[in-house]
């Protein structure tokens, strides 16, 4: 039987450090100066409404887009794959701040319009990080992997019992996605799209719902941050940048820690994050 390599276990180490650590949304939030459910009721309704309708809108688009980006991609070596996935993090990172800048410029409305945007941006990232890690558009799964991405924004790590908050979101999650896979690769994509837009495919819009509930909140957060006019286009560059690095980076620990499962199984991989005596504070992202 294969042993984990000491890179993997690093690997590994460093994924458990950053998936357990203070969420994006909590980081942000304690940037801003108050907690997030402070701001998000601060918010007038209509611009809330706005922002639930932009994040829905969002995510179906990414969703589309990475079902028609992703490769048929071929594993390769392991230390080339995380190469590849810092790379491709660095050029969205990049395109997402200046679509961050020019929505910042008009405030928050400007931030609502430019999101659809942004998202397509970090969900192309996402998916050529899930390509790196030899993930294709041959299983439905991928796609929809790409899309849970979005999801990881809000985890944080309890202080009193350290219970996995990636593999418990993954557990809770896994029926949903794999339903929607099924419906995926029964209809396929054509099919798919316009079931989408009729709003006539319950299963992956059930799906889709359950992820925008959390990507919202990261959402609502990100806007306040950078929702000052002309001020604010300073703020959201730097703020879009951050917010594609950090979900380029739950990619790349997600799409590491499943291909890590294909190779030694999901039993080994979990047993080992999950193992509290491994939690190491050292670990850098």
């Amino acid at each position: 039987m294969k042993s984990v390599t000491e890179a993997e276990l690093k690997f590994i180490h460093e994924a458990q450090y950053f998936l357990e650590r203070e969420s994006f949304l909590i980081r942000l939030a304690n940037t801003v100066g108050k907690p997030a459910n402070v701001l998000q009721k601060a918010l007038p309704q209509v611009v809330q409404k706005g922002v639930t309708k932009a994040v829905h809108k969002s995510l179906n688009a990414a969703l589309k887009t990475s079902l028609l980006t992703l490769k048929d991609a071929k594993p390769g070596d392991w230390e080339k794959q995380l190469s590849q996935t810092n790379k491709d993090r660095l050029l969205h990172g990049g395109l997402a701040a200046s679509s961050g800048a020019m929505g910042g410029f008009f405030g928050a409305a400007g931030l609502i319009f430019e999101l659809p945007v942004t998202t397509t941006i970090m969900m192309r990232n996402i998916a050529a990080i899930a390509n790196d890690f030899g993930f294709s558009k041959t299983d439905p799964n991928t796609a929809l992997e790409c899309l849970y991405v979005f999801s990881l924004g809000t985890r944080s790590i309890s202080d009193d019992n350290f219970d996995s908050a990636y593999y418990s979101s993954r557990m809770a999650m896994s029926a949903a996605l794999r339903n929607s896979a099924q419906y995926i690769a029964a209809s396929g994509t054509k099919v798919l799209f316009d079931s989408l837009r009729k709003g006539s495919a319950p299963i992956v819009i059930n799906f889709i719902a359950r992820v925008a509930t959390y990507f919202e909140i990261v959402v609502t957060e990100k806007m306040i941050a950078g929702a000052v006019p002309i001020i604010g286009s300073i703020g959201a560059a730097s703020i879009n940048a951050a917010f594609t690095d950090y979900f380029g980076q739950a990619a790349k620990y997600h799409f590491g820690l499943l291909a890590l499962e294909r190779k030694y199984g999901q039993e080994v991989i979990q047993k080992i994050y999950s193992d509290k005596k491994e939690l190491t504070s050292t670990a850098k992202t």
